[in-house]
């Protein structure tokens, strides 16, 4: 219990900014996804700390590894 609220309270303060709307936009161009996977996987790419991306979406595992600027976001299944 006390880790799903560390997780609520981390991803509550995702930044939601128009950069982060920009690469979701991109993002969901590059690899066909729909606009609020596109958003959620921007917002954790762009997320300091973020280093890993725990999902069980295929079109999000596909991508395996996702590099922005110089951060790379693993995408993988529990």
């Amino acid at each position: 219990m006390n880790a799903l609220i560390d997780y609520m309270d981390f991803s509550s303060c995702l930044s939601m900014d128009s950069g982060t709307v920009e690469l979701g936009l991109r993002l969901a161009l590059r690899y066909s996804l729909g606009g609020r996977d596109a958003l959620i996987l921007a917002s954790y790419s762009r997320a300091k700390q973020v280093r890993k991306f725990v999902t069980m979406d295929k079109s999000l595992l596909a991508i395996g590894k996702l590099t922005v600027g110089k951060k790379k976001l693993n995408i993988v299944s529990p």
